[in-house]
């Protein structure tokens, strides 16, 4: 994450071992490449002439100054950015919206804290979904800025239906983190599921919360954000069903990946009652693109005929789901390619998301790409 320095003047801290000690812990969070430090060049200097500072603390303050232009580079890229004040000595935590980059004002004393010094959290529903969106901040960091930064995260695997306790136990004992969970949601009009209904509004759980913040995805699953030219790279045995997905989502003005379930897909009987529950043409829009669809006897009435007694159709049009692994094998993908040559031929809402949340991501993970400085 970005951290700011303010009102630090290291050379009078004689007396002061909480404020040694956190001008330490912030010298150390550059210098091990834990988080992205601006710090006044005043305030460097004066670290580097004050005998109250060792070889490690001037190593590490010599290297920020060598590092400022890259450090520059990433401020103007971020949406979120955290002032360590060291006049201040409230617990409390101001946060505010400067020029649409959301600023969260602290004391100096939360330098000292463990939460921060181990660096950020990054908890999602699966590790996979962790491993995944780091992709998109990496993707974001390279096309900004360049090769001189990164994003680093210590990842929590949800567990499913158990990321909101993990989230309220981060939230309760203030740590740094960011959680990204999906809405589940099949339909346009459909509620979201259950995992990403726990994390209310009204209790601070969804949106930016102090130290933490959680985004609820406005898609159906992680993987309804893999290009389909990644996945025609990864699953080569599926090519018809990459295919079939890719036309769909254009006929539908790339509405249809948002909602559709990549893993198992989608029959018609299933389309057909999501529609009729949610009183919306949806599902029944993206399947009249089947030239069969006219001749199945659910079409004209917009239910299907089958029921618990009998089964009077047995041939139910469904768009083909890509199985388990897509998710696993891109990623896998991911570690090897050249970002440089990635995001060609992405689809307009998925070059869309990924640089949304890849914004999100690499404000939240943002450390310099360099090599660690080296104390004497």
């Amino acid at each position: 994450m970005y951290i700011t320095v303010k009102n630090c003047i290291p050379e009078d801290y004689k007396n002061n071992l909480s404020k040694l000690e956190a001008v330490d812990r912030i010298l150390e969070f550059h210098g091990k490449r834990l988080h992205v430090v601006y710090s006044p060049k005043t305030m460097l200097l004066s670290i580097l002439k004050s005998s109250l500072y060792g070889e490690r603390q001037k190593k590490y303050a010599s290297d920020l100054l060598e590092n400022k232009r890259e450090i520059g580079s990433v401020k103007n890229n971020i949406n979120l950015k955290f002032v360590f004040d060291f006049d201040c000595e409230s617990e409390d935590v101001f946060v505010s919206d400067e020029f649409g980059v959301k600023t969260v004002y602290l004391s100096y004393s939360y330098a000292s804290c463990p939460s921060i010094s181990h660096g950020v959290f990054l908890l999602c529903e699966d590790l996979s979904d962790c491993h995944f969106y780091r992709f998109t901040g990496e993707l974001y960091a390279y096309k900004n800025i360049g090769r001189s930064v990164k994003t680093k995260f210590n990842f929590i695997d949800g567990g499913g239906s158990r990321t909101y306790k993990k989230y309220k136990k981060i939230f309760d004992c203030k740590e740094f983190a960011l959680c990204i969970v999906d809405s589940d949601k099949a339909h346009p009009k459909g509620a979201e599921g259950d995992t990403s209904k726990s994390f209310s509004p009204f209790r601070g759980h969804r949106g930016f919360a102090k130290n933490q913040e959680c985004i609820v995805a406005d898609f159906h699953e992680v993987e309804c954000l893999i290009p389909e030219v990644l996945l025609q790279d990864v699953l080569p045995n599926k090519i018809d069903a990459i295919d079939e997905i890719r036309n769909l989502d254009k006929f539908s003005n790339y509405e249809f990946r948002k909602y559709f379930d990549h893993k198992n897909g989608l029959k018609l009987s299933e389309a057909l009652s999501l529609d009729n529950m949610y009183k919306s043409n949806f599902w029944s829009n993206v399947f009249s693109s089947y030239d069969l669809v006219n001749s199945k006897p659910c079409w004209k009435e917009k239910i299907c005929i089958n029921n618990e007694k009998s089964k009077e159709c047995n041939s139910c049009i469904k768009i083909d789901g890509l199985g388990e692994h897509s998710l696993v094998k891109s990623i896998e993908y991911l570690e090897r390619t050249n970002l440089c040559d990635f995001q060609k031929n992405f689809s307009p809402y998925i070059k869309e998301q990924w640089s949304i949340l890849g914004k999100s991501v690499f404000s939240w993970g943002c450390v310099i790409g360099l090599p660690k400085a080296r104390a004497t």
